[in-house]
């Protein structure tokens, strides 16, 4: 019975673990944003300046009903030039996700 409460218990972590990476934390997100994104896109909801031409806003890309997880995962296989060096781990990745999806107006 110990054996089967251990091994319920270490299916359970790595599912809330699984979970975490899926679905991202937006205040993460939003952190890294002002990190790595900023330079060439507004990432703030109500921006006060305009994004570098031909760079949609994080706003914008909240509004778009096309954006999935897997899409935007896709978007760090193959980096665009502003990109360059930078890496993220599929739970940065998620945590970006999580805070353009907190920016959607409703």
């Amino acid at each position: 019975m110990k054996r089967f409460g251990w091994a319920a218990l270490a299916v359970l972590m790595g599912l809330t673990t699984a979970g975490a990476a899926e679905f991202g934390e937006a205040d993460r997100g939003g952190d890294l944003a002002q990190t790595w994104c900023v330079n060439c896109h507004v990432v703030e909801a109500a921006p006060e300046t305009a994004s570098a031409a031909q760079v949609p806003t994080f706003q914008a890309l909240a509004a778009r009903d096309d954006l999935t997880p897997e899409r935007f995962q896709a978007v760090f296989a193959s980096p665009h030039p502003g990109m360059v060096g930078i890496e993220p781990s599929r739970q940065q990745i998620a945590d970006l996700y999580a805070y353009i999806q907190s920016l959607k107006e409703e």
